[in-house]
C-alpha cells in the first residue's frame, strides 16, 4: 500500500510515456542483437558438426562401396576383357565423385601393398594393383605428396583403431581418412577432401529467424502503441477531471476570498464606526458648548476631530494606501502635541480620569518633528492606549505614555505601559511570519472575540508604513508595554 501511495504521487506526462516507449523500444532492439547473434553463434557450431558428420558419412558410403564392390570381384575374379573394362569404369564412377557432388573436392585410396603405400585415384590403377600386381601409372601432384605425408603420420593409429579420422582445413574444408579394409584387412585408406556448402541452409534459418524475430517486434511494438494509447487517453481524461476540479476549486477560493474581503471590509467598517461614533458624540458636545470665549478652542478641536474621521473613512476604502500619503517631508507632525491631544481630548473624555483609569505624560521636551501623517500617527497610538483600558476594565490602572530623543543615536523612542493585567504568554510568542502573534490579524485574547483583534493590527501595520518598529514586552509593574521605535 505504501508503494502504491508513492506511485499516485507522481504524475506521468506525455514526455514520460515517450521515454519509456523509448527505453523499451531501445531494449527491444538490443536483446534482438544479443539473440540473433547468439542464434547465429548457435546455428554456426551445429552446422560445423552437421557438416563434419555428413563429410564422414560420405566418405564413408564411398569406403564401403568400394569394399563391398572390391570383395565381390575378389571372391569371383573377372576373367574376360569386358568384365575388367566394367569393374574399371564401376571404380571410376565411385572415384570420381569430385564431378558428381559438387562439395566433394578429391576422392583417391592410399593402398598398402608389400610393404609400399600407392596412391590410385582411378579404377585402371585399383585393378592394376590389386588384380595385376603393377604399380599405379599416375603421377603424384604436390598436394597428394603433403596429404601422403600426413597419412604416413596417421597410419600407425589408423591401422590399430579402423576409425575415421578427420580434420578441418580453413573455415570450411574437411580432409578425411576413411580405413579400407576389403575382407576385414587393413589394405590403407579412402582419402577425401570435401568442402560441404550449407550457406542456403544457413540463410534459409536466419531468414526465418528474421522474419520470426520482425514479427514479434511488431507484436510489441503494437501493444506498446495500445498501452501508449490507453496511457494517453488515461492521461488526457485525468488532465480534464484535474481541470474541472482546479476550476471547482478556483470558483471555492475565489467566493472564499470574496468571503475574505467581505469580512475584512466588515470589520474594517466596525473598526471605522466604532471610532468615528466616539468622535462625532465630541463634535456634537463641542458644539452644544460652543460659545464666544470658547470659539477658537472649539474650533481647533472639532477641525481635528474631523480631519482624522475623514483618515479613518480613507483607510476603510484604501486597503493598501500610497506611501506618500503617510510619509511625506512636507508632513512636520509634534509626537507630543498628538499624544497630549488623544489622551486629553479622546480618551480623559471618555473615561473619566478618576478610580479606575489615570494617565501619565512623561514627554521629552526635545523630541524632533517627523515627517508622517499625524492622523497616521493617531491610527499608531489610538488603539494601543485603547489596549491597556479594554484589557483592565473591572480594575485601577495607570497608563503610563512617554516619549525619548537619543541625540547619538537619533532614534525617538515612544512607550505606552500600565500596571495592570500582563500580556498573555502565548500572545508574545512569534508566528512562521516573525511577527508576535499579538499583531496578527483576528488574534486576540479577549473573552467576546468578534470583531477584536484589530487594533494592534492596524497599529503594526501603519508602524511598518512609516517605517518604524513596534514591540511589545511585559512591563516593570507586571503589565502590558508598547514600545515604538523611530530611526531617523
Amino acid at each position: 500500500m505504501k508503494l502504491f501511495s508513492a506511485l499516485k504521487s507522481y504524475r506521468f506526462e506525455l514526455k514520460h510515456l515517450l521515454i519509456l516507449f523509448l527505453v523499451i523500444a531501445i531494449f527491444q532492439i538490443i536483446l534482438s542483437f544479443i539473440h540473433n547473434a547468439s542464434t547465429s553463434d548457435l546455428l554456426a557450431k551445429t552446422l560445423d558438426l552437421y557438416r563434419r558428420d555428413s563429410a564422414e558419412r560420405i566418405a564413408d558410403l564411398t569406403t564401403a562401396s568400394l569394399e563391398f564392390l572390391l570383395e565381390q570381384r575378389i571372391a569371383r575374379p573377372p576373367q574376360q576383357l569386358e568384365e575388367l573394362q566394367g569393374l574399371e569404369q564401376k571404380f571410376n564412377i565411385i572415384l570420381s565423385q569430385q564431378v558428381l557432388q559438387k562439395n566433394v573436392e578429391q576422392v583417391f585410396i592410399i593402398y598398402e601393398h608389400d610393404d609400399h603405400s600407392h596412391i590410385i585415384s582411378n579404377g585402371q590403377d585399383l585393378i592394376s594393383v590389386i588384380f595385376r600386381g603393377l604399380e599405379p601409372t599416375g603421377s603424384m601432384d604436390i598436394a597428394d605428396q603433403r596429404i601422403f605425408n600426413l597419412y604416413n603420420q596417421k597410419a600407425v593409429s589408423l591401422s590399430e583403431s579402423e576409425q575415421i579420422f578427420s580434420f578441418l582445413e580453413g573455415d570450411n574444408t574437411f580432409h578425411i581418412f576413411v580405413p579400407f579394409v576389403p575382407q576385414g584387412e587393413y589394405s590403407g585408406v579412402v582419402y577425401m577432401r570435401i568442402a560441404p556448402d550449407f550457406s542456403n541452409l544457413a540463410e534459409q534459418i536466419s531468414i526465418t529467424y528474421s522474419e520470426t524475430a520482425a514479427l514479434f517486434s511488431a507484436l510489441i511494438l503494437l501493444g506498446l502503441l495500445a498501452m501508449f494509447y490507453i496511457s494517453s487517453f488515461t492521461v488526457k481524461e485525468r488532465d480534464d477531471a484535474q481541470k474541472q476540479l482546479f476550476a471547482v476549486r478556483e470558483r471555492q477560493m475565489r467566493r472564499q476570498i470574496e468571503h475574505e474581503k467581505e469580512a475584512l471590509f466588515t470589520r474594517r467598517i466596525y473598526h471605522t464606526h466604532h471610532k468615528a461614533e466616539k468622535i462625532m458624540g465630541f463634535i456634537k458636545e463641542d458644539l452644544r458648548l460652543m460659545a464666544t470665549d470658547n470659539l477658537d478652542k472649539i474650533r481647533f478641536r472639532v477641525s481635528k476631530y474631523a480631519n482624522f474621521i475623514s483618515r479613518a473613512i480613507y483607510d476603510m476604502k484604501a486597503f493598501d494606501p500610497p506611501l506618500q500619503v503617510i510619509r511625506n517631508p512636507i508632513f512636520r507632525s509634534d509626537l507630543n502635541s498628538i499624544i497630549r491631544f488623544i489622551v486629553d481630548h479622546i480618551f480623559r473624555r471618555v473615561y473619566r480620569e478618576g478610580v479606575n483609569q489615570k494617565y501619565q505624560l512623561e514627554l521629552d521636551p526635545n523630541l524632533p518633528l517627523v515627517p508622517i501623517n499625524e492622523y497616521v500617527i493617531w491610527e499608531i497610538l489610538e488603539p494601543l492606549i485603547q489596549n491597556s483600558i479594554d484589557h483592565n476594565s473591572n480594575q485601577p490602572v495607570i497608563v503610563r505614555v512617554g516619549t525619548v530623543f537619543d541625540v547619538e543615536s537619533k532614534t525617538i523612542r515612544v512607550s505606552i505601559e500600565d500596571n495592570g493585567n500582563s500580556f498573555n504568554e502565548e500572545m508574545l510568542q512569534v508566528a512562521e511570519n516573525g511577527i508576535k502573534k499579538l499583531f496578527l490579524e483576528d488574534t486576540t485574547s479577549k473573552e467576546q472575540a468578534q470583531n477584536a483583534g484589530y487594533g494592534c493590527y492596524i497599529a503594526y501595520a501603519n508602524c511598518k508604513r512609516c517605517g518604524w518598529e513596534l514591540d511589545a514586552e511585559i512591563s516593570d509593574d507586571g503589565g502590558a508595554k508598547f514600545i515604538i521605535t523611530i530611526s531617523s
